[in-house]
């Protein structure tokens, strides 16, 4: 009965054993994963594994994959430094700092700089100008065309004598009553003549008006959507070197003197910030002398001395 007894209980023990063997091969083969027995030899251990080579893998199909797949260590960025990632993959410091907008200067703006601020007369010119043997087309009223005083038109308007004095070619398409605005039974606007122009063979436009908008009862909003539209269209189809207004010269008929008290004051301002609104040059015409001293009221329009002084005046704004 002992031995039975005895036979028993080591064959119980050796159960037992193999029991506990079983699973502690199981902890070793599948490792917790909660990660709460990590140890500092499984660390090492992972850190060793990342700079080793990865072979003889099989994929998701079961097919063996012989290639080498180096794992690359990847740098948390730090903390302390923000970064803004930008189009092209640039990284700057975000915060106070701004970017910078300085721009190298060019040959263009080097030559052309030292006249974009407005001049002692007001005007605003954004080229520098050699008229020599360029074409210019010329657009506006009466003035323009050539009409002087008691009546008539000259043959030397100021578009001739100035080109003769730059040596330019020209074309004068203005028109005796024409405004800016138009309507009516006026002449075609400024505006629809230089639409109707060929402006392709031109290298400058020179548009002067104003004064029959005023003399027409337009008012000088109206004007100011005409020459809106107006600059618009230039933009798209002008591919020259600069267009330059020209606001009212002096007009005894509308002003005692040309100031701010004048009815013709709105209208002058209007081309003015029409014309830097879309970056085209212009000159101030109050400024301008175009009437002979000894005739001044006889006539709204210039004498034959007048046209002298007006282009001698455009001269000088333009070219010295």
């Amino acid at each position: 009965m002992k031995f039975k007894i005895m036979l028993a209980l080591s064959l119980f023990m050796i159960m037992f054993m193999c029991f506990y063997q079983a699973e502690a091969d199981k902890k070793l083969i599948y490792p917790d994963k909660t990660g709460s027995h990590t140890t500092e030899e499984n660390s090492s251990d992972k850190d060793s594994a990342s700079e080793e080579y990865l072979s003889d893998t099989e994929d998701s199909d079961g097919i063996e994959n012989e290639d080498t797949i180096e794992v690359e260590e990847v740098n948390e960025p730090d903390d302390d430094i923000q970064t803004n990632v930008r189009e092209g993959g640039i990284s700057l410091p975000t915060g106070d700092e701004t970017e910078s907008t300085y721009e190298a200067p060019t040959e263009e703006t080097l030559v052309n700089d030292y006249i974009r601020e407005e001049n002692e007369y007001g005007d605003l010119l954004l080229k520098s100008y050699d008229f020599d043997g360029k074409k210019i087309a010329f657009f506006g009223d009466s003035i323009t065309y050539g009409a002087i005083a008691k009546g008539g038109v000259t043959q030397n308007s100021y578009p001739k004598l100035f080109c003769e004095k730059v040596r330019a070619e020209y074309d004068n398409l203005a028109k005796g009553g024409s405004s800016f605005t138009g309507g009516g039974n006026e002449p075609a606007s400024i505006v629809q003549t230089i639409k109707d122009t060929d402006l392709s063979s031109y290298d400058y436009l020179i548009i002067a008006g104003g004064a029959n908008d005023l003399g027409n009862f337009h008012t000088s909003e109206s004007m100011e959507s005409a020459l809106t539209d107006l600059c618009q269209y230039l933009k798209a189809h002008f591919t020259g070197a600069d267009v330059i207004f020209i606001t009212p010269p002096p007009n005894w008929y509308f002003e005692e003197e040309a100031n701010e008290d004048s009815r013709l004051y709105p209208y002058r301002q209007a081309i003015v910030r029409i014309a830097k609104e879309n970056d085209f040059s212009f000159i101030n015409g109050d400024q301008m002398v175009i009437d002979d001293p000894d005739n001044k009221t006889i006539d709204i329009h210039p004498t034959e001395k007048g046209y002298e002084l007006y282009a001698e005046e455009l001269y000088k704004r333009l070219v010295k």
